[in-house]
């Protein structure tokens, strides 16, 4: 008999060892959800308030608005976007797909001077890790010479300031 009251202790205390682990997880799993949804409803408050933009110019925009106005930009032209998000991006900061199925992941860049090489650099490394078909830098400035180079080494699409308005008003006409 004692020994069948002590099997049971050791099964109570083993039962409440895993219920308390089972707790812990369940509030750790509550807690990732609710940060997700909490960033997924700052996108879309991003995402809604994109019209806002207009009156704003690009040179005006922080880097997160840049992104968010790109996103939308490529979205109006016929690309499916994805937002990697503001840090961890792995080089991209946006990955849009082509209706035909490419995959292109971007760099997005609002400078008040030219763009140098790292940010090529940066793109470069992004296109094994999103597996995408190539890689764009944009920018509502230029780039310097070096990075030109290296875009063209690498087959990196570079979009500057010239470019970005053609790509505004072919926008406007979809």
């Amino acid at each position: 008999m004692k020994k069948f009251i002590s099997s049971a202790k050791k099964i109570n205390r083993t039962r409440k060892k895993i219920n308390s682990k089972i707790n812990k997880y369940q509030r750790k799993s509550k807690r990732i959800m609710r940060e997700r949804e909490k960033a997924l409803n700052k996108r879309r408050r991003h995402i809604e308030n994109i019209e806002n933009f207009k009156s704003i110019s690009v040179d005006e925009m922080n880097g997160e608005q840049f992104e968010y106005f790109l996103g939308n930009l490529f979205y109006k032209l016929g690309y499916k976007v994805n937002v990697t998000g503001i840090t961890g991006d792995f080089g991209a900061d946006l990955i849009i797909q082509a209706r035909d199925g490419q995959k292109i992941a971007i760099q997005a860049k609002r400078y008040s001077t030219k763009v140098g090489i790292r940010a090529i650099q940066e793109i470069s490394t992004a296109k094994s890790y999103y597996k995408v078909n190539a890689t764009a830098v944009v920018t509502n400035n230029f780039y310097t010479d070096p990075a030109k180079k290296l875009a063209k080494t690498n087959n990196v699409i570079l979009i500057d300031r010239n470019k970005l308005i053609n790509l505004i008003e072919k926008s406007k006409q979809a």
